[in-house]
């Protein structure tokens, strides 16, 4: 069966070129309509675009809501009912069912949700996880949100405690988005050949410098 791969992180830390890069490489993230903002629909935040499933977004939105809580305010306790475990299941099937060389989703969101979202994940889950410098990021959520330093350095803190914790526990792979642009490009090519996705494909034109402000 092939991979299925969640590619993950802090807000603002590159999850979105990761997203994209491994797509490129072959990983299915569902078709045009079914992404909420590709390249070609880009949000003011993000003007290479999201790259996540609306659907996945969702229920991820819908999950910390229901706990009384968001992605910034984060509840003490996520839990999810049935219904909500089903449409994961079914959404992951959809990926799954159209993929070629490997499916998967991106959020970081799922960090919060791991644990209430696992049963309804396929068995077999690759993590591919993203960080960056917290000071970046909160200088990313400044501009964007209007977080106080503190509030985005707090969580930073707590996306990438939750991060490691998974990587501890499942198998996967922990990007530095600071890296220079040769060693980062280096670093995703021989993760691809480790998953058995496309081989020799140029991210050069994808990555730009706007990226580094914006993802």
């Amino acid at each position: 069966m092939n991979p299925f791969i969640i590619i993950t992180g802090m807000h603002r830390s590159g999850t979105s070129f990761l997203a994209r890069a491994l797509n490129l490489y072959g990983v299915h993230l569902g078709n045009l309509e079914s992404l909420l903002s590709p390249e070609w629909r880009p949000f003011d935040d993000n003007p290479r675009g999201h790259w996540e499933n609306k659907k996945i977004y969702e229920l991820a939105e819908k999950t910390l809501k229901n706990s009384k809580g968001s992605w910034y305010e984060i509840p003490k306790k996520i839990t999810i009912n049935k219904k909500i475990g089903l449409q994961i299941k079914n959404c992951v099937k959809e990926l799954e069912k159209n993929s070629q060389l490997a499916s998967g989703f991106k959020d970081p969101r799922i960090l919060l949700c791991y644990d209430s979202w696992l049963k309804y994940l396929p068995k077999k889950i690759i993590i591919v996880g993203i960080f960056r410098n917290p000071l970046k990021v909160a200088e990313s959520l400044k501009k964007r949100n209007n977080f106080s330093y503190e509030k985005s350095l707090h969580l930073w803190k707590i996306y990438n405690q939750n991060l490691l914790s998974i990587l501890d526990r499942y198998d996967g792979f922990l990007l530095d988005f600071d890296w220079p642009k040769k060693k980062l490009f280096s670093q995703i090519e021989l993760l691809s050949k480790k998953l058995g996705l496309a081989k020799n494909i140029d991210l050069s034109d994808w990555y730009t410098e706007g990226i580094l402000f914006s993802d």
